[in-house]
């Protein structure tokens, strides 16, 4: 069920999504590469769970992001178009890679690129 609190959950999300953005566009040297990986796995996590919770999907708050992508991929076959493969860390597979982070900007961006894809799918549904 969409509730009003899983609306203001997702669009924490698309904030948090757009202040990594805007991060990004600051010059090389002052870019903080870590807090803003850390965010855009953090808004990709969240968007994911509230669209399950939307769904009354049970998922475990500790569920990696291939995992629950998988979950929402159950509930919404569009969900089959967004690729996490960049959003691994190198030499690490997505169950090692959700604490972790990444050090380069083009590795955060292509976070960045995945996370609106998921955005795109749950903003669609939920006509936000």
């Amino acid at each position: 069920m969409f509730t009003e609190v899983i609306k203001d959950n997702l669009q924490h999300a698309e904030n948090a999504l757009y202040a990594v953005e805007n991060e990004l566009k600051r010059p090389e040297e002052d870019v903080m590469t870590v807090a803003a990986c850390m965010t855009v796995r953090t808004t990709m996590r969240l968007m994911m769970q509230q669209y399950l919770d939307a769904h009354a999907v049970p998922h475990p708050t500790t569920a990696s992001l291939h995992d629950l992508l998988e979950q929402c991929t159950k509930s919404n076959a569009k969900f089959h178009s967004v690729d996490i493969r960049n959003v691994e860390c190198k030499g690490e597979n997505h169950e090692h890679c959700d604490d972790l982070y990444c050090m380069t900007i083009n590795n955060v961006d292509n976070c960045v690129s995945v996370a609106h894809q998921i955005k795109s799918v749950i903003w669609n549904e939920f006509h936000l």
